[in-house]
């Protein structure tokens, strides 16, 4: 299984004259075919229904989180991959751990799995954000890159732009910016305090892989 390691043009996006977030050039990706291709085999808009859900619990915040599904494991972790949601797994170089090994492709999925060689991302999942929810301030090991598959305006990425990577305390920077469902594929530095508020009635729904910063080519 082959995975491209070529540089990735991008362009500064969001945030002024900031390398954390961007967007990259000479590719864009059929959002609406990912949807179709993920739905058909892990059923997840049937199961997950949107706009459904949110009107029937209301303000019901109970059992409300965030949920991911693997679309790359290691492969002896792959039967662990399913139609339901898991716990995230570990990945941390700083524990001679690596994402390199999260390589084995988890689903037939033909379209979405060209777009992740071709991207040269690894340990992809996806992640899914209730409506009026959060996710905690935190940093992963490795970088990200985004494809936005479900999304609005009203849905931000927040990023502690004044801290450096793995910083220990935050700096209190936070700036934030909408990532739009628009079949482009963002950069994102995750190794800086971040997180995701999600202030709209609609659940948002993104593929994130890990990926290696080195190979961004600024234009």
């Amino acid at each position: 299984m082959t995975y491209s390691n070529q540089k990735l043009n991008c362009e500064f996006y969001g945030l002024q004259n900031q390398k954390d977030v961007a967007r990259l050039l000479d590719i864009s990706v059929d959002v609406d075919k990912i949807l179709l291709e993920i739905e058909s085999v892990l059923g997840f808009l049937d199961e997950w229904n949107f706009d459904k859900h949110f009107k029937e619990m209301k303000l019901d915040f109970k059992n409300r989180e965030g949920k991911l599904a693997f679309l790359q494991l290691p492969e002896e972790l792959k039967e662990d991959a399913y139609h339901g949601w898991r716990s995230p797994l570990s990945s941390d170089p700083r524990k001679g751990e690596s994402s390199y090994e999260f390589n084995s492709l988890c689903f037939d999925l033909p379209y979405t799995n060209e777009i992740l060689q071709t991207l040269g991302i690894y340990k992809t999942f996806i992640s899914i954000i209730p409506p009026l929810f959060s996710i905690e301030v935190h940093q992963d090991p490795l970088p990200k890159l985004h494809i936005p598959l479900k999304t609005n305006e009203d849905i931000f990425f927040a990023l502690d732009v004044d801290s450096n990577n793995h910083d220990a305390n935050k700096s209190g920077g936070m700036k934030s910016t909408h990532l739009p469902a628009d079949g482009n594929v963002y950069y994102v530095n995750t190794n800086k305090w971040h997180t995701v508020n999600n202030a709209s009635s609609k659940w948002r729904c993104h593929i994130c892989g890990d990926v290696d910063s080195s190979r961004l080519n600024y234009v």
